[in-house]
């Protein structure tokens, strides 16, 4: 399991993903955006601007503490990697942690 983060605007926003390749996590949630608004007939700079506008509000919304829902996050990753694969945004924006495992200690029994 890893820790994703992802860096808009001076804000951090966190997601837990199962791999450590953003190609990946790309074509798991960007590509599928992307190709729906070329099928539209969306030019690339209407995309951009829409993507955008979109983090921005989430970003928003974070700062002055309202509530996010999970799909909202969801939709904000997509745009992320949208932004990403137009280089909008720098992919260095991006870091992969590796979540590390707790260690359990079981506690010795008392015999009496």
């Amino acid at each position: 399991m890893y820790k994703l983060n992802l860096i808009y605007n001076d804000t951090i926003i966190k997601f837990n993903v199962d791999t450590d390749d953003w190609n990946n996590i790309y074509n798991e949630f960007g590509k599928d955006l992307i190709t729906k608004a070329f099928v539209q007939n969306v030019s690339i700079k209407k995309q951009i601007n829409k993507y955008k506008c979109f983090c921005d509000v989430l970003v928003k919304k974070k700062f002055d503490c309202y509530k996010i829902r999970s799909s909202d996050y969801l939709i904000f990753l997509s745009c992320f990697m949208a932004l990403v694969k137009f280089n909008v945004i720098s992919p260095l924006d991006i870091i992969i942690l590796k979540k590390k495992k707790k260690k359990t200690y079981k506690t010795p029994i008392n015999l009496k």
